[in-house]
């Protein structure tokens, strides 16, 4: 029996059916997010979040449930394409790491020819 495989394939096919989170219902979002922590609360590295050697990059995300990207699902005449993270170091003493959030905008076609 192997947890965390299991996990993670639950954990894909229940984002597959929403859009990258754009059109996740309530329920889906919270059990995204409850899949998501059993995963992490199996996760050996003591300190995930700072390790930049393992996290540093630019990621494609799956599903995100980042308000900035999730509000582009909203606009009328774009769509989103591919959204990604470039996580960094950075030189501040305030923070380790820094990201930005890049999503791929691109002509809603349904909506350019209804006009």
């Amino acid at each position: 029996f192997d947890a965390p495989r299991n996990s993670q394939r639950e954990l894909l096919v229940t984002m597959a059916g929403s859009n990258r989170g754009f059109t996740a219902t309530r329920e889906q979002r919270q059990a995204i997010i409850d899949l998501v922590g059993q995963l992490e609360a199996r996760n050996p590295s003591p300190a995930p979040n700072s390790d930049c050697e393992k996290l540093c990059g630019t990621w494609r995300l799956m599903f995100t449930t980042a308000l900035d990207v999730l509000s582009l699902g909203a606009l009328p005449l774009v769509q989103a394409g591919q959204i990604f993270q470039n996580i960094r170091e950075t030189d501040s003493p305030e923070a380790e790491l820094e990201v930005d959030n890049v999503v791929e905008l691109q002509p809603a076609t349904d909506a350019i020819l209804a006009a």
